[in-house]
């Protein structure tokens, strides 16, 4: 079962950046921890940078991983671990591009591909009750030089349940919106 991207670690320093950032009622899809999201060139009311969800564009720079989600104390989300569909939210996404993650693999990934650059396989998001599962995985089958995917393997790790090398990866931002020099949206 998959849970997404998961933060490791910083590959240059103790600290990582956590930024707020909002995800307007536009968006479609279920948020949950773990899930990839990207600026969408705009800002709420109060000048909060937006955010979408990755979904159908699994090739293009991301902005971050969401790490948290702010709960919404007027409807009493407390116990939510996640974002409904087309919900605004205050999301806390880390977007630091030295920030290290493990991901499931949809395929095992081959020795070869450590140092290749990788897309994201997209399956929604899930919920039962108020657990929220993200479904999100890199694809090895994608693995090239090419500059514009999103992510890069680091390193690749053993299954959860597998104990397969390479069904899951250590990997960071390749393609990034907030890296120095990215590309504006």
């Amino acid at each position: 079962m998959a849970s997404g991207f998961e933060f490791v670690n910083s590959d240059d320093r103790s600290e990582y950046r956590i930024r707020t950032y909002n995800r307007p009622a536009t968006d479609a899809p279920l948020v949950a921890i773990g899930d990839a999201v990207k600026i969408n060139g705009t800002a709420s009311a109060t000048g909060v940078p937006q955010v979408v969800a990755i979904a159908a564009d699994t090739t293009t720079a991301i902005t971050g991983i969401v790490v948290g989600i702010k709960p919404d104390l007027a409807t009493e989300s407390l116990s939510a671990v996640g974002v409904a569909a087309s919900t605004a939210a205050d999301l806390f996404v880390c977007d630091d591009p030295r920030a290290l993650y493990e991901v499931e693999c949809l395929t095992t990934a081959a020795i070869t591909d450590v140092g290749s650059n990788v897309a994201i396989d997209y399956v929604a998001t899930s919920a039962s009750g108020n657990i929220y599962t993200s479904n999100i995985t890199i694809d090895p089958g994608t693995a090239a030089t090419t500059a514009t995917l999103p992510f890069q393997i680091v390193q690749l790790l053993k299954g959860k349940t597998s104990d397969t090398l390479g069904d899951r990866a250590l990997v960071r931002l390749n393609a990034s919106t907030v890296a120095p020099g990215a590309t504006g949206v």
